[in-house]
């Protein structure tokens, strides 16, 4: 993770949408600033600050980019369709006589 510094604007996109596990209607980019740098279990972790949501932005939950290009390209991406389902095979039975 880069070292960014205090007060820099960045864009967050949930990593539900970036990595593709959730359909990309609804998905949105989140601008918002470093406030603070977090220890989390031996891992350093980007606290953000967004006027649009209460709660903090972090890089945990979130992948932060610093050009709104990049964040936009990343809810934009076609992502691949799960295959579709089998309907089961309907079973024939036959009457005896």
């Amino acid at each position: 993770m880069k070292l960014l510094p205090i007060n820099t604007t960045v864009y967050a996109v949930s990593k539900s949408y970036s990595e593709k596990k959730l359909p990309l209607l609804g998905a949105r980019v989140i601008p918002c600033k470093v406030k603070t740098y977090q220890n989390d279990n031996q891992n350093i972790v980007m606290v953000c600050k967004s006027s649009e949501f209460k709660a903090e932005v972090t890089s945990n939950s979130h992948i932060i980019f610093e050009k709104l290009e990049d964040a936009v390209a990343a809810i934009t991406e076609i992502p691949v369709k799960a295959p579709a389902k089998k309907l089961a095979a309907k079973k024939t039975t036959t009457k005896k006589k």
